[in-house]
């Protein structure tokens, strides 16, 4: 802030402050050049008290908001920040043993730990104690790993501490500490691992290494150069085991020869025996097996690695071994997965009964040499894995083609075309150099301040993050550093065409000038609450965005009301001009009506020229692009969408704009700078608090939810349950934004697609507020579990008199967004009485049904034949079945009954001789009151057939 100020010119007025004329008359008897001097610091203080306004967050701005001055106002800050000397003489003893305290963990670089060193050396001397940079280095060298102790002896005997700067030592540290980065990364995964050896009596498994050693009884040069042998004996069930140091087997020089017995020895190039495999003359095998390794995947075959040898190559992050003896592809970085399923755990098992942990399975992005990005799939995470390998035999059952011939490995695809050609090196190995580093995957960017606020931010681009933070256009964005990878979600979301050029255009100058609108949808499926529209209104000044989901296209003009209303509240201002498209939504009587009745100018574009709307399209595909990597990014069901565009928009409003520059659309409508501290990642996993007031003692005290975005009208998030199927409004919530839901296949289809309300005072969940949410139509069929019925106890009933509200019982508009029955849940899991006579004669119960009417419409003699009279037509009939059910809501009987199609009558034809005369329920009421009253026994009896004037 200093600095800052200085800048301006404006520090030494903060400090000294200037001196203000007692009155008018003082100010009159001043010099020119004493009043020019006036007006200049007068407007230097007002600059640095903007400056100091503007600096501060809400509660600090209230201690101030009273202050004329800048140096009134600093005073003011100086006195609340820093507190009384007791006060900071407290917090630095307790900086002092924090410092004491620090050391370095082996899972911190140097310049993590060197930044918090120096962050607790700032802070004490804040508080009144400045360390020399002596003493933070000597505690930086003290306090370091093991893996650091003889860089630091060489340091302290070679260099003198006095006359370095802490730059100079972390730079020393870090070349340090990348060395052995690079040392730890060359290191190769070398196993001593087995192939088959077959001895009589049965199959005994042994190992060939390429590691150096010696063999048995010689003593003198050995054959192979580098490795030895173990075997079994079949008699006497011995091992022997080569050591693995020396060159050859037992040395370089003449030795004496000690004669061993080999008739128990199978050679594994013949299979005969009496010989090793080096002395065999027979033709050698063509496939050499090496580090034979097993993968063991839960609820899958056994599968075999062949791990390759690597020498003293260096170890490449991109270099990727093709196995024709590997099962299954396989990969030791995470970085490189894009997306990765752990919840599939196994195990890979060395030749020497050595163990390594398979911690998950997905897919890897390659980018090819004309920039195309490719996936490879279905790959093994085996975290202590140093080399990566592609399995040919997997790729053969992909369709791909592998051959071999010419100390070359070529792939083609299933059209015969070359996917790639491999050189085989002098290790007898094919290596191929894969660009496979550059998708960032969501599980490990949670850890990185920058791919965390990307995902936050819904996506938004590194560049506009990097924009709102250089710029302070929000609070409490860190600093963020761009990184080399790409992001899968932005990838399939967002991609497009190249832009068009666009020409200038007339902006607005203040707010509500020009308001853009456009209507997307319909959307192939339909939201959570059934909607498949949503409306943007966008003002051209401030880029500001207001976002309405709908049903039907026909909410068009009631939305535009309320939007109208609204900003023209908030703004001071009143609606100029709205653009839109030629839709039918905009162009019918009453929108252009209303237009006309406010005095508003609608513009329209020409039919077929989107072009022209382009704030709005452009709006409109942002949005759209946001919510679909928001929503492929945790992986959730299609019919989020609207969730995903609310908080898209939501988002987009606190984002850097080309339209407005350096603040955000934001704060270019309202004024202030917003705060994007409470920002999560969408569709991250959420834990809720459930209050106390709604749950027993060893109930949980959370549930698990999806975090879907912010509510508009309270400081909470909006969270989904997918089992309970409720939307939860809450204020404590628990993230863990690296997790997210596993749908399952069925869950992915139908998942969501309804509200489970309990329809009882609260269908949707607002655990911040305990009073009664008014305006919600109870179903009393069903049990109540809203979470405001607080209580069991039934009080004491008064014998006074109930008074019928005749208050209009309405739903919350919050809620107009969402289904608030059950109905269409019910249709789908009650057993519908049949329509049609085709569906009832299918079935024997109607069937019988039916015969028992035409019996009883027999038996009481109900028809009389006669002639159709001439020039009329017949009235049909119709059959109308029906379940009865007792009081316990059992299946009592199947009733089917004849009747007349009435509704084909006209008028003065027996037209009112249809109708058979039945009890008004309000005597059934009174009736059953009566007999509550007078505790009378009612009986509920059923008439078999019932007919007119019968």
């Amino acid at each position: 802030m200093k600095a800052l100020l200085g800048s301006q010119d404006c520090w030494d007025i903060v400090v000294k402050g200037y001196v203000e004329p007692e009155n008018a008359a003082a100010e009159m008897a001043l010099t020119n050049e004493e009043k020019r001097m006036l007006k200049d610091a007068r407007k230097r203080d007002q600059r640095a008290l903007y400056y100091i306004f503007q600096a501060v967050d809400e509660s600090n701005f209230e201690k101030i908001a009273e202050a004329t001055t800048a140096k009134q106002a600093w005073e003011t800050l100086q006195k609340s920040l820093q507190g009384v000397e007791k006060a900071k003489k407290v917090r630095l003893q307790s900086l002092r043993a924090e410092f004491e305290m620090l050391k370095m963990k082996t899972t911190k670089s140097i310049d993590d730990y060197v930044s918090r060193v120096k962050a607790v050396a700032n802070e004490m001397k804040r508080n009144g104690e400045a360390l020399g940079e002596v003493r933070v280095m000597e505690k930086i060298l003290r306090s370091l790993v093991r893996k650091f102790d003889y860089v630091v002896v060489a340091i302290e005997e070679s260099k003198d501490l006095t006359q370095m700067t802490i730059d100079e030592l972390v730079g020393s540290l870090q070349a340090h500490e990348q060395k052995m980065k690079l040392n730890e990364e060359s290191e190769n995964l070398e196993q001593v691992l087995q192939s088959k050896l077959h001895v009589n009596g049965g199959g005994a498994s042994s190992s060939y290494t390429r590691g150096r050693g010696n063999y048995g009884g010689y003593r003198g040069r050995g054959t192979r150069g580098r490795g030895g042998r173990s075997y079994v004996s079949n008699q006497a069930n011995e091992n022997y085991q080569s050591s693995s140091r020396g060159r050859g087997y037992r040395g370089r020089g003449r030795g004496r020869y000690q004669q061993e017995d080999k008739s128990q020895v199978q050679c594994y190039n013949c299979n005969k025996y009496g010989h090793y495999s080096y002395e065999c003359r027979s033709t050698p095998k063509h496939e050499e097996r090496i580090n034979v390794a097993t993968a063991e995947e839960e609820n899958t075959e056994e599968s075999h690695v062949f791990l390759t040898y690597k020498g003293n190559e260096e170890s490449k992050e991109n270099i990727w071994y093709l196995d024709n003896c590997a099962s299954n592809h396989m990969c030791g970085r995470k970085e490189f997965f894009v997306a990765l399923d752990e919840t599939i755990r196994g195990r890979v098992t060395f030749g020497d009964d050595s163990h390594t942990e398979v911690r998950g399975k997905g897919k890897v992005m390659i980018t090819q040499k004309n920039g195309e990005k490719k996936y490879i799939s279905d790959v093994y995470y085996v975290p202590a894995m140093k080399s990566n390998i592609i399995s040919l035999g997997q790729l053969l059952e992909k369709g791909y083609d592998v051959q071999m011939k010419n100390r070359s490995l070529s792939i083609m695809n299933k059209n015969g075309e070359l996917v790639a050609q491999v050189n085989m090196t002098r290790n007898r190995l094919f290596t191929i150099d894969i660009e496979s580093g550059e998708v960032k995957c969501m599980k490990t960017a949670i850890n990185d301040d920058s791919w965390l606020w990307h995902l936050r931010y819904g996506h938004l681009g590194f560049s506009g993050l990097k924009l709102l933070s250089k710029a302070k256009m929000v609070d409490g964005l860190p600093e963020i550093k761009p990184p080399n990878q790409l992001c899968e979600a932005c990838i399939k979301g967002k991609q497009h065409r190249q832009s068009f050029e666009v020409g200038k255009s007339w902006r607005a100058r203040r707010p509500l000038e020009i308001v853009h609108t456009d209507i997307a949808g319909p959307f192939d499926i339909p939201s959570l609450g059934g909607n498949r529209y949503y409306l943007t209104f966008i003002d051209d000044y401030s880029r500001k965005c207001w976002v309405y989901i709908l049903k039907q296209k026909s909410e068009v003009l009631d939305k535009f009301k309320e939007s109208k209303a609204m900003a023209e509240k908030q703004s001071g201002q009143y609606l100029k001009i709205l653009r839109s498209d030629r839709g039918g939504e905009y162009t019918v009587k009453l929108f252009e009506d209303f237009c006309k009745e406010h005095g508003i100018i609608h513009q329209l574009t020409v039919r077929y020229t989107p072009q022209q709307n382009g704030v709005a399209e452009r709006k409109n595909r942002t949005i759209l692009d946001m919510a679909r990597s928001m929503i492929k990014g945790k992986q959730l069901p299609r019919n989020f969408w609207a969730e995903a565009v609310r908080c898209a928009v939501y988002l987009l409003n606190r984002c850097p704009t080309k339209s407005v520059r350096n603040m955000t659309s934001d704060e270019a409508w309202s004024g202030k700078k917003p705060g994007i501290g409470h920002l999560k990642i969408f569709g991250c996993i959420a834990y809720a608090h459930i209050p106390e007031q709604i749950r027993k003692k060893l109930d949980d005290r959370g549930e698990k939810c999806i975090f879907i975005g912010y509510d508009e009208r309270s400081k909470a998030y909006r969270l989904y349950n997918p089992l309970t199927k409720k939307l939860i409004i809450s204020r404590d919530v628990e993230f863990d934004e690296a997790d997210y839901w596993i749908w399952s296949l069925e869950e992915k289809k139908v998942e969501g697609l309804f509200f489970n309300e309990d329809q009882d005072d609260e269908d949707f969940i607002n655990q911040d507020e305990q009073g009664d949410d008014q305006g919600l139509q109870q179903n009393l069929d069903e049990p109540s579990s809203s979470r405001n019925n607080i209580g069991t106890e039934n009080p004491e009933v008064q014998p006074t008199e109930v008074r019928r509200s005749t208050r209009e019982r309405r739903a919350p508009e919050r809620y107009k967004d969402y289904q608030t029955e059950n109905i269409s849940l019910f249709c789908l899991l009650a057993s519908s009485d049949p329509i049609t006579y085709e569906e009832a004669i299918e079935d024997d119960k109607w069937k019988n049904a039916m015969d028992e009417e035409i019996a009883s419409i027999e038996r009481n003699d109900t028809w009389e034949l006669t002639s159709l009279p001439e020039g009329h037509n017949p009235i049909g009939v119709k059959w109308v079945y029906k379940t009865k059910t007792n009081k316990e809501g059992q299946v009592e009987k199947y009733k089917a009954r004849l009747v007349a199609k009435g509704y084909k009558q006209r008028q003065g034809i027996d037209y009112d001789e249809v109708f058979a005369p039945v009890a008004r329920i309000d005597t059934i009421r009174l009736l059953t009151a009566v007999a509550a009253q007078n505790k009378w026994k009612i009986y509920q009896m059923d008439v078999k057939s019932a007919f007119l004037n019968g």
